[in-house]
């Protein structure tokens, strides 16, 4: 707990969570760049630790509509608002996040992954014009998708040898402990 890694999470987006969209979950100097958080149950933004003294990096984020309040708890550390950044769906010159920066706020519909490996949310908190430029998370097709290749099966079907093995460990193993609990 509490223990620094500089972990990044980029361009994600997060929403409809039971309890929180982004946590830090106690780590002291996180990045957060170009994340959305929307209507999550709790918090959309907990950025929180028992450390001295937090480094948390916040840009280009926005988090809108969350149950419960942003819970920023900054230690030795100037505020992270800024022009560019939307806690709870405000930035630091009083703009608000609407509803018309996004195609759709309806979270009923479901991203897919697509063939090149890339999510399609189908308009789900996807950018609009009306949104300021290169704020929040962009989703798009995958130039370079990982290609993944599945091997051969390691038993082929025929796995009566290991598993006649596996008994005869197990009866040893059980006539051992018998024999150190008696």
């Amino acid at each position: 707990e509490s223990v620094a890694g500089a972990h990044i999470l980029k361009n994600s987006i997060s929403f409809d969570n039971l309890a929180k969209g982004i946590t830090s979950n106690s780590g002291p100097d996180c990045k957060i760049l170009n994340c959305i958080s929307y209507k999550n149950g709790t918090e959309n933004l907990s950025l929180y630790t028992s450390a001295k003294v937090t480094n948390f990096e916040l840009n280009n984020t926005i988090s809108y509509a969350g149950e419960k309040a942003d819970k920023i708890s900054l230690k030795n550390q100037t505020t992270l608002s800024s022009e560019t950044n939307y806690i709870d769906g405000k930035n630091s010159a009083g703009a608000e996040v609407t509803d018309s920066w996004f195609e759709s706020i309806d979270t009923t519909i479901k991203p897919t992954i697509v063939e090149d490996g890339s999510i399609d949310m189908h308009g789900l908190l996807s950018m609009t014009d009306e949104a300021n430029a290169d704020v929040g998370a962009s989703i798009e097709a995958n130039d370079t998708p990982t290609e993944v290749t599945i091997g051969t099966e390691i038993n082929n079907g025929n796995n009566s040898s290991h598993k006649s093995k596996f008994k005869k460990l197990l009866e040893l193993l059980t006539e051992f402990f018998s024999n150190f609990f008696k």
